[in-house]
């Protein structure tokens, strides 16, 4: 019974802060929002390169996932693992970094027509009337893909192949779909990179980790 008492005594002195950063990377996933709106000047990143890659709508599906995807790997990751400050500190300097740079640089994509005929243009529609085409560098999608791919490798290898599918679907998306261009795809891989690497720093791993580590 002691050793129940001690169990239950370290979940519940390891919820408060978990749900508090929980919070705070919800907080900041919204602030994305609050700053999709047009600023002048804005820079158009887009290469020869870019208007030869196909828009393809089936696309919006993968595009879409992004979201339950980056919810559910938040709200596992920080509420039920002991991993639960790295990935709630990864996640919150994408979105700062981010942030910061689509307020004093921001970059938008022209959109294509969406083809009447083709399959799942209706989800495309959907997503260009829900999202604005700004803010675009560096790629979120991108970014915070690979960051939850990182965790999975690291919370739960067997889940780690549907994450990779996951992600490069996503990642591929922003591009296909033309929500980006390959400018902000690359720079959202560095972030998620950095990100992890000012993580593994802030936090480094002194020992194994136990599921109510605080």
């Amino acid at each position: 019974m002691q050793t129940d008492a001690r169990t239950d005594n370290a979940r519940w002195s390891g919820l408060a802060p978990r749900l508090a950063l929980l919070a705070a990377v919800f907080a900041a996933f919204g602030a994305y929002h609050l700053l999709n709106l047009p600023r002048y000047p804005l820079h158009d990143l887009a290469v020869p390169l870019d208007w030869a890659i196909p828009l393809i709508p089936a696309f919006s599906v993968p595009y879409l996932l992004y979201l339950p995807y980056l919810f559910f790997t938040a709200i596992y990751g920080i509420m039920a693992t002991a991993e639960w400050k790295r990935v709630a500190v990864s996640m919150l300097i994408v979105q700062a970094v981010a942030c910061v740079t689509y307020y004093f640089y921001q970059t938008h994509v022209p959109r294509p027509s969406v083809p009447d005929t083709a399959l799942f243009s209706g989800l495309l529609r959907f997503i260009y009337a829900h999202d604005q085409p700004f803010n675009t560098f560096p790629s979120l999608h991108t970014a915070q893909s690979i960051i939850c791919l990182y965790w999975w490798r690291v919370l739960d290898v067997r889940r780690f192949p549907v994450a990779g599918t996951l992600t490069v679907m996503i990642v591929l998306s922003t591009v296909l779909l033309k929500q980006h261009v390959l400018s902000d795809v690359g720079a959202g891989a560095v972030l998620a990179m950095a990100a992890l690497f000012a993580v593994e720093r802030l936090f480094p791993r002194k020992a194994p980790a136990t599921l109510y580590d605080v």
